[in-house]
């Protein structure tokens, strides 16, 4: 379903389940193996992917085409769609694209990459799902930046610039986009070692990168493959980019509400038998080290 607009909220879903699902890279038999594990009812439940549905899969171009056409698929806009976007336009923007996986689109015409492209105008930023049990979840495909509140986000205009190659997270929509502190942040301070060796001016970008996002009881973001192919949480959010797209990777999707978590892959690099993982439940926070508790 296209949106057009930076920002969307969900309502309740009262008749049906919710599901989110992390980066899909054009895997689209992945994605229908994954929705028909659970019953997917499309009459009733929801569908939310984080973004970066398109690119090193074979299938890009039809699941692009899903947020287009099918009422019960909601989706954020990633990296990789944003530099699809820009691709149409700007040449430099076009070469870092197709080096990240846009050769899919070689041989088609340039009116149907336009075509194409438009639906990545209909797709938002920041999203938030509101769960029957009176939760709040919000959504981003990268990360909500370590200097702003969940409210910047979600109040940016709909004319706010966009950079699709800015991947130093210079502003709030270039974090959503491409944005990894937090991720990081949570990376090294499960090693003590690791931690141990952050220069202390550093370590107050720690504490704000862990710091619970108020607002929200979860944050839930993708884009960055998860080491084990397994979501981790901190403090309240929750990573799920499981690798899709790359070599033996996972495709996951979670259910908000009860905490549970489906993945796909396929048995072995180049083959087309996909292999189901049945529901687990999502692992509690990690621990924090004193060092990012403090104030």
């Amino acid at each position: 379903m296209l949106l057009n607009s930076l920002f969307h909220p969900l309502s309740v879903n009262r008749h049906g389940r919710d599901f989110v699902v992390g980066d899909v890279h054009g895997h689209k038999d992945l994605l229908e193996a994954v929705l028909a594990s659970v019953n997917f009812n499309p009459a009733r439940d929801r569908l939310i992917a984080l973004g970066d549905l398109i690119d090193r899969g074979p299938n890009s171009r039809a699941v692009l085409e899903m947020v287009r056409d099918e009422r019960w698929f909601h989706s954020l806009r990633g990296n990789h769609e944003a530099m699809f976007r820009g691709s149409i336009d700007d040449w430099g923007v076009e070469r870092t694209w197709r080096r990240n996986g846009g050769k899919w689109a070689d041989l088609m015409p340039k009116m149907d990459m336009r075509e194409l492209a438009s639906i990545v105008d209909g797709m938002p930023l920041s999203m938030t799902l509101d769960l029957v049990d009176g939760r709040k979840v919000g959504l981003v495909h990268a990360e909500l930046h370590v200097n702003h509140p969940w409210k910047a986000l979600t109040g940016l205009s709909n004319n706010a610039d966009i950079d699709p190659i800015d991947d130093f997270s210079s502003t709030i929509q270039s974090a959503a986009l491409w944005g990894r502190v937090r991720i990081k942040a949570w990376a090294t301070s499960v090693t003590a070692e690791a931690l141990a060796e952050v220069p202390p001016a550093r370590l107050a970008t720690f504490r704000r990168a862990m710091k619970p996002i108020e607002g929200l009881d979860l944050l839930i973001a993708g884009h960055t493959v998860l080491a084990h192919g397994e979501p981790v949480r901190a403090s309240n959010m929750l990573w799920i980019d499981s690798g899709c797209g790359y070599e033996l990777g996972r495709l996951t999707m979670v259910e908000p509400l009860t905490g549970t978590y489906w993945q796909a892959h396929y048995r072995m690099e180049g083959s087309n038998e996909i292999v189901l993982r049945a529901g687990r439940t999502l692992p509690p926070p990690s621990v924090l080290p004193p060092e990012l508790l403090s104030p």
